[in-house]
């Protein structure tokens, strides 16, 4: 196999640090909040979802404009869910912007790269190009604030 080469390469060029140089291949589950139904839209970086969102540190744009947000389980996808309803005064604003979905899908090398996960059980997917990761997920269940 040939060089990997991340799938919104031309989107973070330039960025310091992007990814990070700790975020590595892995092969693991992963969660992801998804609106109503898989398909390519599922899986796009909120940066390229909604373009006039403002993002200014470099390793806030390189999450928004080539990353894909995880969970590394059911439970503390659910929890940060929660959290985020709770935070934001207006659950449709969060439904509609989240998603009311949760997939599962198993992650592989082959993927792209995993930022390390955080206290709360996020991590960052950076995609490979060429890939059709849609094709490994499926809805597991139902969100709602």
């Amino acid at each position: 196999m040939g060089i990997k080469e991340l799938k919104y390469k031309d989107k973070i060029n330039g960025l310091n640090n992007c990814p990070s140089t700790n975020c590595i291949e892995q092969n693991k589950e992963a969660y992801r909040f998804i609106k109503n139904e898989i398909n390519q839209k599922s899986f796009l970086p909120v940066g390229l979802e909604n373009p006039k969102r403002p993002f200014n540190k470099d390793s806030d744009k390189c999450k928004a404009y080539s990353g894909l947000s995880m969970f590394e389980n059911e439970e503390s996808a659910k929890k940060l869910y929660k959290e985020l309803c709770k935070r934001n005064k207006r659950p449709v604003k969060t439904l509609k912007s989240l998603g009311n979905k949760l997939a599962k899908g198993h992650l592989m090398p082959i993927h792209g790269l995993c930022s390390p996960a955080n206290s709360t059980g996020h991590f960052t997917l950076y995609e490979y190009k060429d890939n059709n990761i849609e094709s490994i997920f499926s809805i597991i269940g139902e969100l709602s604030c």
